[in-house]
């Protein structure tokens, strides 16, 4: 069995031992591969000190004062930090972004946490 070109097909979905649905291990492993080729910094400087001081003081901001009136609203807020819009197109790399209810990753030295993904 090839792998499959992740941009290109749907995931492949099997029922598992508890009849739930899930991606099938061949779809994981070929994502995986392609996650890995992926190139996610260059340590090129691209700022200027006067807008990354800028882009923390918000960043910084957003982190110490932010809150729902009901509740936490989790959220990433953060700038210089490649976001993968789409398969197999470059990223695009704000001075800053803010993405509303989503949760950081657990391990930030994991390839697939150092960007974000739209997909994800």
């Amino acid at each position: 069995m090839g792998s499959p070109d992740i941009a290109a097909s749907e995931p492949e979905v099997v029922i598992g031992p508890d009849g739930l649905p899930r991606l099938s291990q061949a779809y994981l492993d070929a994502y995986e591969r392609f996650m890995q080729t992926l190139v996610t910094e260059d340590d090129r400087p691209v700022d200027n000190l006067f807008s990354a001081k800028q882009a923390h003081l918000l960043i910084d901001s957003l982190y110490a004062s932010w809150q729902h009136p009901r509740f936490g609203r989790r959220f990433i807020a953060t700038g210089n930090v490649g976001v993968f819009y789409a398969f197999h197109q470059p990223p695009v790399v704000p001075d800053m972004f803010l993405s509303l209810d989503v949760t950081p990753p657990a391990d930030l030295w994991k390839k697939t946490s150092r960007s974000y993904f739209i997909w994800e």
